[in-house]
């Protein structure tokens, strides 16, 4: 939301507030917060930091072994094509074992190729709705209020004024303008059609 402080041809925009949702892969909400106030992009950079502390990092460097019962193991050397491409395995293709990275669940037999696209996230992905042009400023503004938390900061520009992604700590900001051309409004009136 945005609130102008003034009228006229100079108007100056405050960001008024934000709602954060994760998803996990079944599209379940699985953390979901709404903060409208003062200082949201503030707000937002510290609720982060302690989600990071919370469970994001917890979530991120999940290294439990494949699961995989006997059934899974006789499918597995059964399979004679990928589950995801149907790509015939050969000596060329080479058979994968690919699982949910999360729940460390097996999920069948992948080429190498799609295993290697399924590969465990090393950020969370926080989609902001042109975020290039308006909400990374107050991003970016907003981090130098943590300097003892952020670290490692990588910004991909546009250009000189607008950022294509913003990445820190294990998040990652991306514009999701980039690939989605229309307004928000827009996009909701395209799911009533669904």
């Amino acid at each position: 939301r945005y609130q102008p402080r003034s009228r006229g041809l100079g108007d100056v925009y405050k960001r008024q507030g934000y709602s954060f949702v994760v998803l996990n892969q079944l599209d379940k909400i699985v953390h979901e917060h709404t903060y409208v106030g003062e200082n949201a992009a503030e707000k937002f950079i510290e609720h982060l930091l302690v989600q990071e502390n919370l469970w994001i990092k917890n979530l991120l460097s999940n290294n439990n072994k494949m699961i995989m019962t006997e059934i899974d193991k006789i499918n597995f050397n059964s399979a004679e094509s990928c589950y995801i491409c149907d790509t015939p395995f050969d000596k060329k293709t080479l058979k994968c074992r690919d699982h949910n990275h999360l729940t460390s669940e097996y999920l069948g037999a992948a080429c190498n190729k799609c295993n290697l696209r399924r590969r465990k996230p090393s950020t969370l992905k926080i989609f902001v709705h042109n975020g290039s042009r308006y909400d990374f400023h107050f991003i970016v503004s907003a981090l130098c209020k943590f300097p003892d938390e952020i670290h490692s900061i990588k910004v991909l520009p546009f250009n000189g004024e607008n950022f294509r992604t913003i990445s820190f700590n294990c998040f990652e900001f991306i514009d999701s303008l980039a690939f989605l051309q229309a307004s928000l409004s827009e996009l909701c009136l395209s799911l009533i059609h669904i």
